[in-house]
């Protein structure tokens, strides 16, 4: 976001706010990923909130609290849940399917990370720390698009290893499930995160995560259903995979539903629309 960007934002909402209407903003991300302009996008966001916000929606009481400090908002702020994607992608394509296509063996134990290819989501050090993992029936698919720069550094680092799989490309909705439920285990290894939509994704159909404990993820993924690291502990990623590998994947995917389970869209919805009708 450059300051031409900021500008129509304000030159927007100044002429919302002389219009009478009251502004809401659900934070996803307290700066945008892989900026260029951190500084000028932490003056925006704090201008943006003490000058034309009337109330914030966050995901969790971590970003809340950081609002509070890096922004010193002290405003109305409501923290909702990030809506579950339970029976939201079909789940049509058998396991064996799946894997045939990635030309993996069936009793494989595969970790998968899917989503876009973007650097603040650690995959560099995810393949590092994959390749250290003795075992030739263990695989890693990483699956996703993302721009040239980042597919092509993915590609180099997980050469030499047969068991990487790099897919660079969109994964459309009618598959999405069906790749879900093929794989062990979700890896999301951010070096950076506020709320994590794949998180509650792979909750939702039952995978146990493998995630650094920062941003909001301990706020939705406990030890029953997830395997939390510490990012600092430079052997907390591969630590954590090894946990996995020996650990009850089952009875964690049960408590991952159970959880998921919880923040339907409806109560999402309610806790919003309470917020609007209050405040009309």
């Amino acid at each position: 976001m450059t300051c031409a960007y900021w500008i129509l934002i304000f030159l927007g909402m100044t002429a919302l706010k002389f219009g009478g209407l009251r502004l809401a903003w659900t934070v996803h991300n307290l700066t945008p990923h892989n900026s260029r302009w951190r500084k000028i996008n932490r003056l925006g966001y704090s201008l943006l909130l003490s000058r034309m916000v009337d109330v914030v929606f966050t995901h969790a009481e971590w970003t809340r609290e950081r609002l509070e400090q890096e922004y010193k908002w002290s405003g109305n702020t409501v923290v909702v849940p990030h809506g579950n994607y339970c029976g939201v992608y079909p789940n049509t394509i058998s396991k064996a399917a799946i894997r045939d296509r990635y030309l993996c063996p069936h009793d494989s134990f595969v970790f998968l990370f899917v989503g876009s290819l973007s650097n603040y989501k650690g995959l560099d050090v995810l393949i590092e720390n994959f390749k250290k993992l003795n075992g030739a029936d263990l695989r890693l698919w990483i699956v996703g698009a993302g721009n040239e720069t980042v597919c092509r550094q993915l590609k180099s680092l997980s050469a030499g290893d047969p068991r990487i799989m790099i897919d660079t490309r969109f994964v459309p909705d009618d598959e999405l499930g069906s790749l879900l439920s093929a794989a062990d285990v979700v890896v999301l290894p951010y070096k950076e995160i506020t709320t994590s939509g794949s998180l509650v994704l792979a909750l939702s159909f039952g995978k146990p995560v493998i995630a650094p404990a920062v941003g909001s993820i301990p706020e939705y993924a406990d030890s029953d259903c997830a395997f939390l690291y510490d990012p600092d502990i430079r052997e907390g990623l591969i630590l954590a995979m090894r946990q996995s590998l020996t650990a009850d994947l089952q009875a964690m995917g049960h408590h991952a539903v159970n959880l998921a389970s919880k923040w339907s869209w409806d109560i999402v919805a309610r806790k919003f629309a309470d917020v609007f009708v209050h405040n009309s």
